[in-house]
C-alpha cells in the first residue's frame, strides 16, 4: 500500500539511476575495448538522465568514475589518452541536450532563467528536506506499525533471535 502511495518519489529516480548505471557500463566497455562508438552510448545515457533529473545523473555517474580512477591506474591512463574521443562524446551530449533548453528558453525566456537558476542553486546548495525520511513509514505501511512496536518494546517478544532481527531491520 505504502509503495503505491510514495512511488511518485521514485518515478524520476529509478530512470536516472538506470541511465547513470548504463552510462557507466558503456564507459567500462570503452575502457576495455577502446571502441569509440561505445562513448556514444555514454553520451546518450547521460543525456537521457540529464533531461530526466538534471545534474543528479552526473553525481551518480561521476562517483563511479571517480572511484574507478582512484582504484585503477590503467583506467586513468586510458581515460587520459582518450580525451579526444571523450570530447567528441561531450559534443554529442551537448547536441542531444541543448535543443530542449534552447526551445524552452525561446518560449519562456524570463521564467526559464528564473527556474533554471533557482533549480541549480537549490541542488548545488545541498538544502536537505526531511520529507523522504517522513515518507519511509508511509512506504512500509502497514508493517511500519509493527516495526514501531518492535522499537518501543523489543523485549515483549520471547525470542532473542527475533529481537536481533528487528535491530538488523532498523539498520537496514
Amino acid at each position: 500500500i505504502g509503495v503505491t502511495i510514495e512511488s511518485r518519489y521514485a518515478m524520476l529516480d529509478v530512470p536516472t539511476a538506470a541511465f547513470s548505471g548504463l552510462a557507466f557500463y558503456w564507459l567500462l566497455q570503452w575502457c576495455r575495448s577502446k571502441r569509440v562508438w561505445l562513448l556514444g552510448g555514454v553520451a546518450m545515457c547521460l543525456a537521457a538522465g540529464f533531461l530526466t533529473k538534471f545534474f543528479v545523473v552526473f553525481i551518480i555517474f561521476g562517483a563511479g568514475v571517480l572511484a574507478l580512477c582512484i582504484a585503477d591506474a590503467e583506467i586513468r591512463s586510458v581515460i587520459w589518452r582518450g580525451k579526444g574521443a571523450l570530447a567528441g562524446s561531450l559534443l554529442l551530449f551537448l547536441g542531444l541536450t541543448a535543443p530542449w533548453f534552447l526551445y524552452v528558453y525561446v518560449l519562456y525566456r524570463d521564467y526559464f532563467v528564473q527556474t533554471f537558476m533557482g533549480e541549480t542553486v537549490s541542488r548545488l546548495s545541498g538544502s536537505l528536506s526531511p520529507i523522504p525520511l517522513i515518507a519511509l513509514p508511509v512506504m512500509a505501511f502497514p508493517w511500519s506499525f509493527i516495526f514501531m512496536y518492535l522499537l518501543i518494546r523489543p523485549k515483549s517478544f520471547p525470542s532473542k533471535l527475533f529481537r536481533i532481527g528487528s535491530w538488523k531491520l532498523l539498520v537496514l
